[in-house]
């Protein structure tokens, strides 16, 4: 297991365990995405995270990832200094979590799933639009 390795919640498979956690823009309007996400959120996707995370609106507080129903438990690492691929891979591998939330390195860097994954040496699927610049 690895931070590119798939991961089941239920009927959803992510294809790997890197999940974009909400990045606090408050852009959203009484608490409905609007089209700043789709462009946003949609550039981190194609950049190669396994899941995205909406944000929430200003009144509401921002809470780490934490699901435990009925046997089921998720384990999380959401760190403000998570932030280099080998830093992650070892949290994931170490067992430490089984998820990685990582917004400012997308901030930074919309494509940094993808980064990560060569920095890594993992084969990821990369949109043909983009191939060229990989």
């Amino acid at each position: 297991m690895n931070f590119f390795s798939t991961i089941r919640l239920r009927d959803l498979t992510l294809k790997n365990r890197i999940v974009v956690s909400p990045m606090q823009q408050y852009s959203a309007t009484e608490g409905i995405p609007g089209d700043w996400h789709l462009v946003h959120l949609g550039s981190r996707a194609i950049g190669g995270a396994g899941l995205l995370l909406a944000e929430c609106n200003p009144k509401e507080r921002m809470l780490p990832l934490a699901v435990s129903e009925g046997g089921w438990q998720l384990k999380s690492s959401s760190a403000t200094m998570i932030n280099e691929p080998v830093q992650a891979n070892a949290i994931i591998t170490d067992g430490l979590a089984d998820l990685i939330l990582i917004a400012r390195e997308h901030l930074r860097d919309p494509y940094f799933s993808l980064h990560a994954a060569k920095i890594l040496g993992e084969e990821i699927a990369i949109p043909w639009q983009y191939q060229r610049a990989f």
